[in-house]
């Protein structure tokens, strides 16, 4: 199954590629046929965005999840998990999306593959997607959600995106995709290592240091330095590289050790979001 043959990888204001014959018929018909299957529909209309969606995970016809995740792997640079959740997405006239990033919080997908299936489509029924750089702004470029043309990114801080106003009826399926180590079972992991999260463990001797910390830091750094040296003491540290952990994740110095490491990323994951493999 050959899937988006020819794209257009795009650089900034952050790496998304586009292509205009994105799908073979086969898979087209498959994907256009989910929109008229029994679903269970649900109208999202809230600040960020404003369509009609349903989850056809269930539908999707896994060789083309298998060959999405392999081209869009291949196309992006990135490793990806063999979990696919589709989501097929309607739009009526009226309807919109603000700018947001998609920021892939814990657990959260990694990168998406949108393809477009309205026939049709002309410049005056809107609906195109729109990159920008930052939350405020004009685009700084579109893509038209012409039949069959697709558009994927990978997910981050800085992919601001938002969709034009629909001035016409607007179908697209979109493939949410995983990185492996934000997948659902790291998720589980992560939240089950900081469940039992309690301060008060720590050393003593750190509590003079982390008093001077906090009286000239934000808080949710020295939050974070304090929860990645907690993580590091329950996996048996001693009190002397706890404190000397906690001093370098102030100071954003290299961690000494791979526990350390793995503790910092451990904690920026679950309280910042994804950004990054370990």
């Amino acid at each position: 199954m050959k899937l988006l043959p020819a794209p257009t990888v795009h650089t900034a204001p952050f790496p998304f590629l586009t292509c205009e014959e994105a799908l073979p018929e086969p898979a087209l018909a498959h994907l256009r046929g989910l929109f008229e299957a029994e679903l269970d529909w649900q109208v999202r209309d809230g600040d960020a965005y404003q369509v009609t969606l349903a989850d056809a995970s269930h539908l999707l016809d896994p060789a083309l999840a298998r060959a999405v995740v392999a081209r869009v792997s291949a196309l992006l640079g990135l490793p990806l998990t063999d979990r696919v959740a589709l989501t097929v997405q309607r739009m009526v006239p009226g309807q919109r999306v603000f700018v947001h990033t998609d920021q892939p919080w814990l657990g959260f997908e990694a990168a998406r593959l949108l393809i477009y299936l309205t026939p049709g489509w002309e410049p005056a029924h809107g609906g195109e997607l729109q990159v920008h750089t930052g939350l405020d702004g004009p685009p700084v470029a579109s893509h038209a959600p012409r039949f069959n043309s697709a558009v994927a990114f990978a997910m981050s801080r800085s992919s601001f995106h938002s969709v034009a106003e629909a001035r016409a009826p607007r179908a697209v399926a979109i493939f949410n995709l995983w990185h492996p180590q934000n997948s659902p079972r790291v998720e589980r992991a992560i939240r089950e290592a900081l469940a039992p999260l309690d301060l008060r463990q720590l050393p003593q001797a750190l509590d003079p240091v982390a008093a001077e910390a906090e009286s000239r830091l934000p808080e949710e750094r020295t939050l974070r330095a304090a929860s990645a040296a907690w993580l590091l003491h329950r996996w048996g540290a001693d009190e002397g590289r706890v404190i000397a952990s906690y001093l370098r994740d102030l100071a954003d110095q290299p961690a000494a050790s791979p526990a350390e490491r793995l503790a910092r990323w451990a904690v920026r994951v679950e309280q910042e979001g994804f950004d990054g493999a370990c």
